[in-house]
């Protein structure tokens, strides 16, 4: 534990930062105040298992000005900290519950709070919530805080810090809920789905809680949509798509994802899927999200309907930036789960990224798309299942060498006579979450050779011995779970 007083400030990582005072240490995320003046730096908390035993340590919230620490809290699970020009914080933590079985309930399952502190870390404010929270923010001059609740509450909400009361709250309209919120002059700018740094606005507030005209006008529009029989409704939905509004494409396409679900919408795929096409395009994630919910339902209904624009499909995925991780490993998942010969043109990507990628999270991500595709076509994959078991067999291999070499960009090293190498200059996040990268690969391969086993045992065969080893005896009660899913699937 620090204490008040001068610390060593590290340089930021996207959006992660580490400090020292002496042989402590600090890396977490970190927000600054509007005027720069103060730092906040939070860490979740974490299961530490040692043997048998589990103890739940909690996590950190610290408050910063320049290079001195003011004040440093114990919270079980901070999520989110918004910090005032005069160092006033708002902080929503939450306490960790272990995961439940049946459906959560509020209160119980389901449940955070906001704590507010002066500059001194002096508490001024409390109130607690039957969901969970996400977002928050407070104004430049302190004297207003929000939070949004997650589903099922769902509900932005104002409170008036000097007199510690509620002065207004918003039922979130969006499907989506809000995981970003931001004063902006005499507006409240709310993100869905996603965060600030990534998303556009998705509406807006006044300071006293309603909705702006324009996206007021924009709603209503929208609703009567909602209304009409499915047949009256696609022409002006695909008519939305060709407005050029941003919110007109994300209304349009959020209904769609709904419309596609319906069998009374099977025979319009053809001219969905037609209007669909321009709109791959996009560069606005948040829109190209939305699209991709809408392409991924008709894949699971009706995969020939996409048949004609899978080469469009490919090529916009292949134009996503890569500096951090590959994402479309994520959609081809996706497009590996509908039908695999989708995919036969990057089959030898992706076993290249499962076998050599410099990154680990791509590996684990190209895991799943061979497991993904497996489910499918056991043969399509069959010479990515030795290197899954190697994973499964060897994961403190590449814990080993992530630890001994955080600060190398690339690593080699060999398991069996087979070479690998990883990249780690990424590792603040994973460092941040006390991630074990071969813990979180050899998951995933687990999961991928258990797709696979079920559709077709014999493939797997080899790897039945090391799965059911770890689901009697595995470093992680998660990890044994797994195995035990994984087992249960290739001999039902």
């Amino acid at each position: 534990m620090m204490k008040p007083g001068k610390i060593r400030l590290g340089t930021p990582v996207n959006s992660f930062i580490e400090i020292g005072q002496g042989n402590n240490y600090l890396f977490g995320k970190f927000v600054r105040s509007p005027n720069q003046t103060y730092l906040s730096i939070f860490k979740d908390g974490k299961m530490i298992i040692q043997e048998k035993n589990q103890k739940w340590q909690s996590g950190i919230v610290c408050l910063l000005k320049e290079d001195n620490l003011l004040w440093w809290k114990e919270f079980e699970r901070p999520v989110n900290v918004s910090i005032g020009n005069d160092g006033t914080a708002v902080i929503l933590h939450t306490i960790y519950r272990s995961a439940s079985n049946s459906k959560p309930e509020p209160g119980k399952d389901l449940g955070g709070s906001i704590t507010v502190t002066d500059v001194k870390g002096d508490q001024l404010f409390k109130k607690d919530f039957t969901s969970n929270v996400e977002a928050c923010s407070i104004s430049e001059d302190s004297k207003h805080a929000l939070v949004a609740t997650l589903f099922p509450d769902n509900t932005l909400y104002c409170f008036e810090l000097e007199k510690k009361k509620l002065l207004w709250e918003y039922k979130n309209h969006d499907r989506k809920p809000i995981l970003g919120i931001k004063f902006s002059n005499n507006k409240i700018q709310i993100f869905t789905g996603g965060t600030t740094s990534s998303q556009e606005i998705r509406y807006e507030l006044t300071l006293d809680g309603k909705l702006v005209e324009q996206f007021a006008n924009e709603l209503q529009k929208f609703q009567s949509l909602k209304n009409l029989p499915i047949d009256e409704s696609i022409e002006p939905l695909l008519s939305m798509l060709k407005t050029g509004s941003r919110n007109d494409i994300a209304n349009a396409l959020s209904q769609l994802r709904s419309i596609v679900y319906n069998k009374k919408s099977f025979g319009l795929y053809p001219i969905i899927v037609e209007n669909l096409l321009p709109i791959l395009k996009t560069k606005d994630k948040e829109v190209f999200d939305l699209l991709w919910k809408v392409i991924r339902v008709i894949s699971r209904k009706k995969p020939d309907s996409l048949d004609a624009i899978i080469p469009n499909i490919l090529h916009r995925l292949k134009e996503m930036p890569t500096e951090y991780h590959d994402p479309k490993l994520y959609y081809y998942t996706d497009l590996a789960s509908a039908k695999p010969k989708w995919l036969e043109t990057e089959y030898s990507y992706i076993l290249n990224t499962l076998t050599s990628s410099k990154r680990w999270n791509d590996r684990r991500f190209a895991a799943f798309v061979i497991g993904a595709a497996g489910a499918k076509d056991p043969n399509f994959v069959k010479n990515a299942i030795p290197t899954l078991i190697e994973y499964v067999k060897f994961p403190e291999k590449i814990s080993e060498f992530v630890e001994k070499n955080r600060e190398k960009i690339e690593v080699s090293f060999d398991i069996q006579g087979q070479k690998y190498s990883i990249d780690f200059s990424n590792l603040a996040s994973e460092k941040a979450m006390g991630v074990d990268p071969g813990t979180w690969l050899r998951d995933a391969c687990i999961d991928a050779l258990g797709e696979i086993g079920e559709s077709s045992p014999i493939f797997v065969k080899d790897a039945v011995p090391i799965l059911e080893e770890l689901a009697n005896k595995a470093p992680t009660p998660y990890t044994m779970a797994k195995a035990k899913r994984a087992i249960s699937k290739i001999k039902k």
